[in-house]
């Protein structure tokens, strides 16, 4: 589940943008942020916790990064592909909607191994498992390029 020794050095410090999160997270009731993964997992730990927001919701970050894992292209020419081993491919953004929402994203570049079903249920699985209130899933299809997006939301 959670690599705890990954969690405790990315959250020795919490980064200006994460700080600005918390402070939001305190002031708005209707805000958005797109966040670096890491930078996300701070904010999820440092917050304050409320009504039935899960105390171990930072994992939520790291389960989503090896649930859907980095990029990995076949090689071109020979070459490797210099974005496989990113997480380029996932997005998370966290806001407040009346109460805590997180928007995960991953993207798919037309590879035939990307499977968008196993990408949705990696989606449901990390809403039921850190116990989200609504659980939004969809998937889109522009040109071969696979979108799939979760909106998860805590009351």
């Amino acid at each position: 589940m959670i690599n705890k020794s990954v969690l405790s050095n990315v959250s020795r410090t919490v980064t200006p943008i994460a700080q600005s999160v918390l402070d939001l997270l305190n002031l708005s009731l209707n805000f958005k942020v797109d966040l670096p993964l890491d930078s996300a997992a701070i904010v999820l730990e440092r917050m304050e916790k409320y009504n039935d927001i899960p105390s171990n919701l930072s994992g939520l970050v790291w389960d989503f990064k090896k649930m859907i894992g980095p990029m990995n292209f076949p090689t071109s020419g020979g070459y490797p592909n210099p974005n496989n081993g990113t997480f380029g491919n996932l997005e998370i953004s966290i806001g407040n909607e009346g109460s805590l929402v997180i928007y995960l994203k991953s993207r798919m570049f037309a590879r035939k191994m990307d499977n968008p079903a196993m990408h949705e249920a990696v989606f449901k699985t990390i809403g039921q498992r850190y116990k989200a209130d609504e659980i939004n899933v969809e998937t889109t299809n522009y040109s071969g390029n696979i979108t799939v997006k979760a909106r998860l939301w805590w009351d």
